[in-house]
C-alpha cells in the first residue's frame, strides 16, 4: 500500500550539521522512498503545540514543545510502499539510548527523547501532520528535481564538516543517568562538544540545547 508520511529532522539533527547531513543521506539513498516535499523551517510555538496536541495533558508536553522550537527543522513528506512502518523501523526506539545500533536514533540520538527524527506513527496521524505543516509552515510538494537538488546541496555543504560527537555526548549522559556524575558538573562538557558540531549556531542556542538535554536526563531519573 502506497502511503505518505511526515518526517522531521528535529533541531538536534539540524543544529548538529554533519549529523543532519548523514541522516538526510539515509533517506535520500533509500530507493523505496520518494521525497515529495523538503523545507527548512523554524517551528512556531503554535505549530509545535498543535503538532504535539495529543500530549497536551501530559507532564512532558512543555518539554516536547521547547525541544521542537529550539531551532530550525527539516520537514519532509515522503511517499512509498508501507512507508510509515518502514521509516519507524529505520528510526529505532524512541529512547535514543535503547535504540538498536544500526538505526538512525541508535547512531545519532543523544539520550532519551533527544532522538534526531520524528516520523508519523500511523496513517491518520500522517494525514493530520502533513496538513498541519502545509498550512502552518508552507511545507508543499514540489517537483522531484527541485527537491532532489535542495537535498543534494544540503548534504554536499554539511557532510564536509565530519564532526560527530554522539558517542561522547551519550557517554556523559550515561554517567549522569547512573549517578556517577551530576548534570551541573557536565554542562560545560556538553557545551564544548555541541559547539564543535553546531558550527554556525550562536552560543545562546547551544546553551538552550544543553538545558534541553539536562531536562531530558532529569525526566528519565524521576
Amino acid at each position: 500500500m502506497i502511503q505518505n508520511t511526515l518526517v522531521l529532522l528535529k533541531p538536534d539533527a539540524y543544529l548538529r550539521r554533519y549529523v543532519g547531513a548523514c541522516v538526510l543521506k539515509e533517506f535520500r539513498d533509500n530507493k523505496a522512498f520518494k521525497i515529495k516535499a523538503f523545507k527548512e523551517v523554524t517551528p512556531s510555538q503554535s505549530l509545535a503545540e498543535k503538532h504535539y496536541s495529543v500530549h497536551r495533558e501530559k507532564p512532558f508536553f512543555k518539554k516536547l514543545v521547547d525541544y521542537l522550537t529550539l531551532g530550525p527543522v527539516i520537514a519532509m513528506v515522503i511517499e512509498g510502499e508501507n512507508v510509515i512502518p518502514s521509516i519507524r523501523v529505520m528510526l529505532g526506539n524512541t529512547f535514543s539510548e535503547k535504540a538498536e545500533p544500526h538505526t538512525i536514533r541508535g547512531k545519532y540520538g543523544i539520550w532519551n527523547g533527544i532522538n534526531v527524527v520524528h516520523a508519523s506513527d500511523g496513517e491518520e496521524t500522517a494525514k493530520y501532520e502533513i496538513s498541519l505543516w502545509r498550512k502552518e509552515a508552507g511545507v508543499e510538494e514540489t517537483g522531484g528535481d527541485t527537491v532532489n537538488s535542495l537535498i543534494d546541496d544540503y548534504i554536499k555543504r554539511w557532510s564536509k564538516i565530519r564532526i560527530d560527537n554522539t558517542l561522547k555526548l551519550r557517554g556523559i549522559c550515561r554517567l549522569i543517568a547512573t549517578g556517577e556524575r551530576s548534570i551541573e558538573d557536565c554542562e560545560e562538557e556538553f557545551f564544548k562538544l555541541l559547539k564543535e558540531e553546531c558550527v554556525d549556531s550562536d552560543e545562546t542556542i547551544i546553551k538552550k540545547f544543553v538545558r534541553i538535554i539536562a531536562d531530558n536526563l532529569q525526566e528519565r531519573k524521576k
